[in-house]
């Protein structure tokens, strides 16, 4: 069995970048940079598990100023309605005690790129990031079937999901 592989970049070999991919390599920085300025993900957050429960919450003291920041990326004035979101996130995602604050600070990251204008739009992004989530797992799982019907009932599933992917991507246009 291999081992999964992890999605943050890291050095593979120790040569310093050659003077083309460094003026690419700052150019990306400062790109990054401004569009980081731009659109930043509201509210990100921390996990952690106590006695058993999953605790998530800001990664500093400031409850209110968190979740004001949620309230903005959320698009709503609404603390409950923010909150209510974020644990539809949570269910939705199926949360595991690993990687659980970096899939819900995807997934934020996301809602923020959507930018909702209201609580409409937010409920359509957060159902978005859903429908993405299942879509790569059936992905995977087409990947690992077995058997012919298992193979067709998994890509007819992500077939449908990408479709209504779109359908609602439109209804944002």
């Amino acid at each position: 069995m291999t081992k999964q592989s992890s999605a943050t970049p890291k050095a593979v070999r120790g040569r310093e970048p050659r003077a083309g991919e460094q003026v690419r390599l700052d150019a990306a920085k400062a790109d990054l940079a401004n569009l980081t300025e731009k659109r930043r993900p509201r509210g990100r957050l921390v996990a952690d598990i106590d006695a058993g429960v999953l605790n998530v919450g800001p990664p500093h003291t400031d409850v209110e100023g968190y979740s004001a920041e949620l309230c903005l990326g959320m698009a709503s004035p609404s603390d409950d309605f923010a909150r209510m979101m974020l644990a539809q996130l949570m269910m939705g995602l199926d949360m595991p005690a690993a990687g659980t604050a970096d899939r819900l600070n995807t997934a934020l990251a996301f809602i923020a790129g959507v930018s909702p204008k209201n609580e409409l739009e937010t409920v359509l992004a957060v159902q978005m990031w859903m429908i993405h989530d299942t879509t790569v797992l059936m992905s995977s799982k087409i990947r690992s079937a077995q058997h012919l019907e298992q193979l067709n009932t998994y890509a007819g599933l992500m077939v449908k999901l990408a479709r209504t992917y779109t359908s609602q991507m439109e209804g944002l246009a």
